[in-house]
């Protein structure tokens, strides 16, 4: 049983608020390419980013969901960057590829997070282009993102059968709304976005708490929060 933290001592019900919680200065402008697993739930939730940002940074950013995974996924992304290269605009300059753990082999999800760190580099396909390939992965599920909005999460395995139960919970409790949790929502960013400050920290620890393992045994644990953390920094 995952052992639960407290809610943050603050939270923050406007945008400009969040983005003072966001450490680090707003970058330059790049263009983005989010390539994610499922074809609802993590494009929903990246693209009502998206929308909340200035509209030159926004046309910037294309989210896809493929309904692939692991392996196959990173394939899709290589295909979709290969696509832009050749059509004339400018080159994507962060390609994020996000994807979960669920039941897939532990080679697979291991090996497609290698083969995404071996991507990012300069290499004479992007014609000189620096090209920066990242994974935003969960284990076991993107839905583990949303609890940590609420709680920690290192008491040790956590099962995504457990996390819509654990969502709606939290969700009345603190947001005071009482509904099923339903993977294609759209509202799921603006509905946690007070929360999302803590919930990086959390996610931090999490990661901290799994160093030294496998991806694939680094559960619980997600780096969607460094996504969602750089997208935050362009508010």
């Amino acid at each position: 049983m995952s052992k639960q933290g407290t809610l943050p001592a603050q939270s923050f019900d406007n945008v400009g608020e969040l983005r003072e919680r966001i450490e680090g200065q707003k970058p330059r402008r790049r263009y983005f390419l989010i390539v994610c697993e499922g074809e609802k739930t993590e494009p929903n939730y990246f693209d009502s980013i998206r929308r909340m940002l200035p509209r030159e940074m926004a046309d910037r950013i294309t989210v896809k969901g493929q309904g692939y995974s692991t392996l196959r996924l990173v394939e899709a992304a290589c295909d979709k960057n290969k696509e832009r290269l050749s059509s004339g605009m400018p080159p994507y300059y962060h390609i994020w590829v996000v994807f979960d753990k669920d039941s897939f082999e532990d080679d697979d999800f291991d090996n497609a997070i290698t083969k995404i760190s071996a991507l990012d580099r300069p290499s004479e396909s992007n014609e000189g282009q620096d090209q920066h390939w990242h994974a935003a992965w969960s284990n076991e599920a993107f839905e583990l993102w949303y609890i940590l909005h609420f709680q920690e999460t290192t008491g040790g395995p956590l099962s995504r059968s457990s996390y819509q139960q654990m969502l709606e919970k939290h969700i009345m409790n603190c947001c005071g709304i009482d509904r099923p949790y339903k993977k294609n929502a759209t509202d799921m960013f603006t509905l946690l976005m007070r929360y999302t400050p803590q919930a990086i920290v959390r996610a931090n620890n999490a990661l901290r708490m799994q160093a030294g393992k496998s991806p694939h045994a680094q559960n619980p644990a997600t780096t969607v929060h460094l996504l969602v953390e750089e997208l935050l920094r362009y508010l």
